[in-house]
């Protein structure tokens, strides 16, 4: 093989190399970065009594290029109740299309056992782990960081008790994701 065949095959490799890699980059620029942890508030709204409960916490968002994976945690109060603090843990994955996330989660309430007393409380047994309940949802995340999130919730399968309900948050985003 000739020197300047050599050459030859070497500068195109080298040129689609560079093409491929700076397609990927392309790719990868339309992907906007929501990778972080939010801090939101809003309210729980029971479909069927159309009671409200206020809700706050903070919601961490795993991002691989067009999907994501997210861990919840929010206080609350127990559905039905003004003074039984609950909490909220849950996990979730969709797509991110835009600026626009959308998923399914599955989360689970934890009520206190003793009205009043912050269901993180230490030292006494005195949480009551209930039901399971899953999540279909979409956000929106604007340019300044913030998230805006509406989440229609049921009773996960074989679950009882639960009513169905709708959740709107929203907040800012308060850490981004390492090497972001």
């Amino acid at each position: 093989m000739s020197v300047l065949r050599s050459i030859s095959m070497v500068s195109v490799t080298v040129a689609l190399g560079l093409l491929f890699a700076l397609e990927s980059v392309a790719e990868d620029a339309a992907i906007p970065d929501i990778a972080g942890r939010y801090h939101v508030s809003g309210i729980t709204v029971d479909k069927a009594s159309n009671m409200e409960r206020e809700i706050s916490g903070t919601i961490t968002i795993v991002q691989d290029g067009a999907t994501f994976t997210s861990h919840s945690e929010f206080k609350t109060l127990t559905p039905g109740s003004e003074i039984v603090p609950a909490k909220v843990l849950g996990t979730g994955k969709g797509v991110i299309e835009g600026m626009k996330l959308s998923g399914t989660g599955e989360n689970q309430l934890q009520s206190s056992s003793v009205p009043g007393l912050d269901v993180d409380f230490g030292m006494i047994p005195h949480q009551k782990v209930s039901q399971r309940i899953q999540s279909t949802w979409t956000a929106d995340v604007l340019a300044d960081g913030t998230i805006k999130l509406v989440s229609d919730n049921t009773a996960g399968e074989g679950e009882e008790g639960y009513s169905p309900t709708r959740t709107t948050l929203e907040g800012k985003r308060t850490a981004a994701a390492p090497g972001s």
